[in-house]
């Protein structure tokens, strides 16, 4: 500002006396490494002046297509640049660069170095900080002890310090290992009862390293077992009530939890006439298999620790209604609402069956369907049989389509006019190419007779893009009101 108010003929003294335009040596390159300490560089090393002259430096920017440095890690102070390579500690790694680009302008009084069309020429500077190794100062282990039953195998981890170090690798020992082994990831498996110890080392510095016992033992504070868990990952104890021609999909948590035991698993059932299940837990109900005799579902993993859930198979009163048979869709008649296709042929559903396929064309309000199984005859009666009753509904969906849906899944009666007021339930359905499996809660039955006809209507409310729904196994089945 000073120097805007005129020279010294004007009373005001910058100093700057050059009468000369400032010339510089070409770009500057700086290089530090994170453990350079607090580096200073003059700006105006390599700027020619005459003797005598002040210079300053003006304009000083990061280029816009720059890196950005960590705060107060590069800063401008007088005519120097200082760089606090201890901000970059946890950037930069071993083998890697990291660098920031500035300009600035250097004048003396007679003018800033020009190009030949008159304008002025800034000078570039690149600050390059250069990662070193990072050595490893400390380790310890997630467990203080370690219990593990014989024949258990359980995940020990290290905790290297600090975070950023180079070289995180460790090595494993065990003393005695005919009690205990451990492989190269710290899985410790128990062989024979007994006491022994875990040695972990850093690779990096051998100071590091950290010794804890081990006992190999059945008697542990925790408990040992399994817990069969239904789709919701809650345990399903020792009995449940699932409706027949359906898939329900079971998985094991293996105690103690906290611990980390992960052992291979296997399943088996009393009764595979009615009940199939996959190597990773899938039930399937064969159709007709409803029965107050149970089915016992066992997981047994490779130590020989199992849990058992008995299995009731209850009706199904969305399976085997006239034409439809499993619920598959298979030539069931799809009504579309707004002229959308409404049903697919081909094999999309669960276990290569047919599933009922809800499209929408990009824009569309909304994407209805009603289903007809049995051509004007009751459909799905036992819904409207009385209010004291209760009813579960559930089905597996999968959204192909490109944003996430909503589905709406309700009911109406026919009694000499529309009521839609005997089931009506919605459920939010994520974009994923992986069957997702959807249970609602409880819905009461309305005091309807049996002669009343009920439809099912499928609805994917307000859709703004194309969406691609897949509905496959629909179940509803009678649950107790509790």
């Amino acid at each position: 500002m000073l120097t805007g108010c005129g020279g010294a003929e004007k009373g005001v003294s910058t100093g700057l006396s050059g009468t000369e335009e400032i010339t510089f040596d070409g770009p500057v390159v700086v290089s530090v490494n994170e453990e350079s300490g607090v580096y200073v560089h003059d700006l105006l090393e390599g700027s020619s002046v005459s003797e005598g002259e002040t210079v300053v430096l003006r304009n000083v920017y990061r280029d816009d297509e720059s890196l950005v440095p960590p705060e107060n890690a590069i800063l401008v102070t007088g005519n120097n640049l200082v760089i606090d390579t201890d901000a970059f500690a946890r950037m930069v790694v071993l083998g890697e660069e990291l660098t920031y680009q500035y300009s600035y302008i250097i004048e003396n009084g007679g003018g800033a170095q020009r190009d030949a069309d008159g304008n002025e020429i800034s000078r570039d500077i690149s600050v390059t900080v250069v990662g070193v190794k990072d050595p490893v100062e400390a380790l310890s282990l997630s467990h203080g002890e370690i219990l593990v039953p014989p024949n258990f195998d359980l995940p020990i981890s290290a905790n290297i310090s600090p975070v950023f170090a180079t070289d995180q690798s460790v090595n494993w020992s065990i003393a005695d290992t005919s009690i205990a082994t451990v492989d190269a990831n710290g899985v410790v498996t128990g062989l024979v009862e007994g006491t022994t110890s875990l040695t972990a080392t850093s690779v990096d510095n051998a100071q590091a390293t950290v010794t804890v016992p081990v006992e190999v033992t059945f008697d542990i504070p925790n408990p040992i077992g399994m817990v069969i868990t239904d789709s919701m990952g809650m345990d399903i104890g020792a009995a449940a009530n699932l409706p027949e021609c359906a898939t329900y999909a079971l998985s094991v948590q293996q105690l103690p939890v906290e611990s980390g035991f992960t052992n291979p698993v296997s399943w088996t059932s009393s009764d595979e006439t009615k009940i199939t299940v996959s190597d990773d837990g899938l039930l399937t109900f064969a159709i007709g298999s409803a029965s107050p005799d149970a089915v016992t579902i066992t997981a047994t993993n490779d130590q020989g620790l199992s849990d058992q859930v008995s299995v009731t198979i209850a009706n199904n009163i969305a399976c085997n209604n006239a034409a439809n048979s499993n619920f598959d869709f298979t030539n069931v008649s799809a009504w579309p609402w707004n002229g959308n296709p409404g049903k697919s042929d081909s094999p999309l559903g669960l276990n290569d069956s047919n599933a009922m396929r809800l499209q929408a064309s990009a824009g569309s309000g909304m994407n209805t369907r009603l289903i007809d199984w049995s051509g004007g005859n009751p459909a799905i009666p036992e819904i409207g049989v009385g209010g004291d009753n209760y009813f579960k509904l559930a089905y597996w969906v999968k959204n192909m389509g490109d944003s996430p849906s909503q589905i709406r899944l309700f009911a109406r009666a026919w009694v000499g006019g529309w009521h839609a007021d005997t089931l009506d339930v919605t459920a939010d359905i994520p974009v994923s190419d992986e069957w997702q499996y959807i249970e609602f809660e409880p819905f009461q039955a309305k005091p309807w007779d049996n002669s009343q006809v009920i439809w099912l209507q499928w609805e994917l409310p307000s859709l703004a893009t194309t969406s691609d729904v897949i509905i496959d196994d629909m179940v509803i089945y009678q649950v107790p009101a509790s």
